[in-house]
């Protein structure tokens, strides 16, 4: 690992098996998160993000498996830690979950316990991992209730999820999140179903303690205007694949792989005629049981090379320094 890596992932492999059949999640994956930066990790619904996320803190649920790959992490003494050779119900995992790496869950609602207080809930994970009495626990609950912008914080210490707005809720995670100031945030979609003013909050709020902990940070979303915004390298997911990686710049001003082209023609600009109809990918993202063979973007692709991209898997090709792409395209000579 390079020693401004956080977290190295390299060739991850995460499927379920099902009685349907083998549904492969999380296919071949390799990437690196950096010390104090944001990866932002975009693609389409069903193509992996979510379950790579989770993947890495070891929360796959029966009958999903990691079968390959490896997931490495620095620690704060230097030393590195292989997650994947790790039991998922170990005190070495749990160690990790919450002190070392944390997570901001999709929906909030679904998430925090509908029978508990926010503050017992915050303050459990303070506990556990900082080892503080019950008064000291429940005074860095408060302060980090405040951090994160919850008006009345003593107040609000006894309130139940019911009692808050969306918002509201969504920053109570973020406080669990960051209770013990852990090295590595990973936010799954955060302002999912949020109103633009509340996200636009979320996503300073997020920065701002990004900062202040010199925290690297992992965002999901689809939202590739919230990825111009505050990537500093972004990761772009088809179908459980990795098709493009590399700085935000060079991602959005110089797309190469025709997945990513086609998203960022679909995104609406405030110059084009209001008559003008928008740019759509054609097709679906086809059914976990039925993938395609070769590419799996080559049904939808306007560049498909017929009896290559249908039928061969497409190479991982270094375009420059931290930028890839995963595409018959770029090979060398073409």
């Amino acid at each position: 690992m390079n020693k401004d890596t956080l977290v190295e992932v390299a060739g991850l492999k995460t499927y379920f098996f099902t009685d349907e059949g083998v549904v492969k999640s999380v296919d071949g994956v390799s990437f690196a998160i950096k010390k104090g930066k944001t990866l932002c990790v975009v693609g389409e619904s069903g193509c992996g993000k979510s379950i790579t996320a989770r993947s890495i803190l070891r929360l796959i649920d029966p009958p999903g498996k990691i079968v390959e790959g490896s997931i490495k992490m620095r620690k704060t003494d230097g030393t590195e830690l292989d997650i994947t050779a790790l039991s998922p119900k170990s005190p070495e995992i749990r160690n990790v979950r919450g002190a070392e790496i944390s997570m901001i869950f999709q929906e909030p609602m679904s998430s925090l316990s509908p029978v508990h207080t926010i503050g017992e809930q915050v303050q459990e994970t303070i506990r556990l991992h900082l080892k503080l009495s019950k008064e000291d626990a429940k005074e860095r609950t408060v302060a980090v209730l405040k951090e994160v912008g919850i008006p009345k914080a003593e107040e609000r210490y006894d309130s139940y999820p019911f009692q808050l707005s969306g918002g509201m809720r969504q920053r109570v995670m973020i406080a669990m999140a960051l209770s013990c100031k852990s090295r590595l945030l990973i936010a799954d979609e955060p302002t999912t179903a949020l109103d633009v003013t509340t996200q636009a909050n979320i996503l300073d709020l997020i920065r701002d303690v990004q900062k202040e902990y010199d925290m690297a940070v992992m965002f999901i979303t689809h939202d590739l205007g919230v990825v111009a915004e505050i990537a500093d390298d972004a990761m772009v997911m088809y179908l459980g694949k990795v098709v493009e990686r590399g700085p935000v710049d060079a991602v959005f001003h110089d797309p190469k792989h025709p997945y990513l082209v086609s998203l960022l023609k679909s995104i609406p600009k405030l110059s084009a005629d209001r008559i003008e109809r928008l740019d759509s990918i054609r097709g679906m993202v086809p059914h976990p049981f039925n993938r395609p063979k070769g590419c799996p973007f080559h049904p939808r692709c306007d560049r498909v090379m017929p009896g290559r991209c249908d039928t061969e898997t497409p190479p991982r090709v270094i375009l420059g320094p931290e930028r890839e792409v995963t595409c018959f395209l770029y090979e060398e000579g073409k």
